[in-house]
């Protein structure tokens, strides 16, 4: 049995986890820190079980999270 499928949607639904759903649109529950946090979280994992560099992983995460609100993804 193939693990990759399943690790890489829960990778996601763990980065998904950080925003709630709102009235017009996602509603992140968290501020820029927060945010960041739990985008190196999921970049580190995503990129471990991808076998790739967990440190850019990370990076690339925390980049993503903590614009999520600028780029439009939740307000």
């Amino acid at each position: 049995m193939r693990i990759l499928p399943f690790a890489l949607l829960s990778v996601t639904a763990l980065g998904l986890a950080a925003c709630a759903p709102g009235q017009t649109g996602i509603r992140c529950g968290t501020g820029d820190g927060g945010r960041a946090a739990i985008g190196a979280v999921t970049g580190a994992l995503a990129a471990d079980i991808l076998d790739k560099n967990a440190l850019t992983g990370a990076a690339i995460g925390a980049g993503a999270g903590a614009l999520a609100d600028d780029a439009g993804v939740c307000y």
